[in-house]
């Protein structure tokens, strides 16, 4: 009877550790900010990750479901790539996730030394197609192009000004874009001016006191300044904002700054798939807000993570690099995308500050 007794006791211990085993998740970890200035980039992301996964979870892989391990970067690229490599030889994560304009290339280097996957929001300052990196953004020319046709047909103007921020490689590229499309144009002009914040205000106003449109390529703080010397000089172009995606993000977030401001953005109302929709009201219910870029982006980090391993039946490694790499489609919020030299191939929208459900698509040819 003893010996039945410590039988049946041997075989629920081994239900319970195999169990426990097979409901080991998937580890996938996710740098970023978390604490500091840029708290909420982390924040928000997470948000929209969850949010994610709580679908994602409901059909298993191989019976386990995916986890994110989230990693505060604090706003530091060093310490960003630092916690990448953690996660990767301590934890053993799958893939990576995340990345902001300073810390993407941090991180990208982190992920050359072993076979683990960067998929990040922001657009990498290296070449394209770096190994195992994917961006979820498309390519600086295919944005340049885009603002340059917009302003072209939609604001009808000839004259066009461009300063750029030429420490910021990403911002750089899109505002070589934008020339070279504008000058395709018959009659149309264009001067291209670096930005020096140490500018006197009145000579930057005297520099671009005749354009009609003026494409900005840099930080939010410093298109503030510009807006503040036009503004002091009663000069009123067309704006059009042309620095990174979060620096958008930042910009917005000053209602008078951004006034009238256009950008682009791979978010946009009138281009959500009937699933953004539902994420947009799955996300006010829990947060009582609107999702905003970086709320986005996380969701669509987490399902394409998913996405990949579901096709791997959870292998990472070189495996889950080149199924990330495949001639395949994902699901964005916007509608299918796929990577092609590590940049997503999708519709990019130009909205208004203010008018966003009236943004105009544009798909890449």
């Amino acid at each position: 009877m003893r010996l039945a007794r410590l039988l049946l006791l041997s075989l629920c211990v081994l239900a319970g550790c195999s169990q426990r085993s097979e409901e080991e998740p998937f580890l996938v970890g996710h740098v970023a900010p978390f604490s500091g200035r840029d708290r909420l980039i982390g924040e928000h992301a997470r948000r929209g990750m969850r949010l994610a996964l709580e679908v994602a979870n409901e059909t298993r892989i191989a019976g386990r479901r995916v986890a994110i391990q989230h990693a505060d970067s604090r706003g530091d690229p060093d310490r960003a790539r630092a916690e990448a490599v953690r996660l990767i030889t301590v934890n053993k994560m799958l893939a990576i996730l995340g990345g902001e304009a300073d810390s993407v290339e941090r991180l990208a280097a982190a992920v050359q030394s072993y076979s683990v996957p960067l998929l990040t929001p922001a657009v990498p300052r290296g070449p394209a197609g770096q190994e195992g990196v994917f961006s979820l953004d498309v390519t600086p020319d295919f944005r340049g192009e885009v603002l340059a046709r917009f302003a072209d047909k939609e604001l009808k103007v000839d004259r066009a000004a461009v300063l750029v921020d030429d420490a910021r490689p990403v911002c750089a590229a899109v505002a070589s874009a934008f020339v070279k499309q504008w000058r395709g144009s018959e009659k149309k002009t264009v001067r291209t001016l670096s930005h020096d914040p140490k500018l006197d205000k009145h000579k930057l106003a005297t520099l671009l006191r005749d354009v009609q449109v003026l494409v900005f390529a840099g930080t939010a703080k410093d298109f503030g300044q510009v807006r503040a010397a036009l503004e002091a000089e009663k000069l009123t172009p067309k704006l059009l904002f042309a620095g990174e995606a979060e620096e958008w993000a930042r910009l917005v977030n000053d209602a008078d700054v951004s006034r009238d401001v256009y950008a682009d953005s791979l978010y946009a109302p009138p281009g959500l798939t009937k699933e953004g929709k539902q994420f947009v009201v799955d996300y006010r219910k829990r947060y009582e807000e609107a999702p905003d870029l970086h709320a986005f982006a996380g969701h669509e980090l987490a399902n394409v993570i998913v996405e990949a391993l579901r096709e791997t039946r959870g292998v990472g490694g070189t495996k889950l690099r080149e199924e990330l790499a495949k001639d395949r489609e994902f699901r964005g919020l916007t509608g299918t995308f796929q990577f092609k030299d590590g940049h997503a191939v999708r519709p990019l929208y130009v909205l208004r500050r203010g008018e966003e459900d009236q943004a105009k698509e544009y798909k890449p040819e």
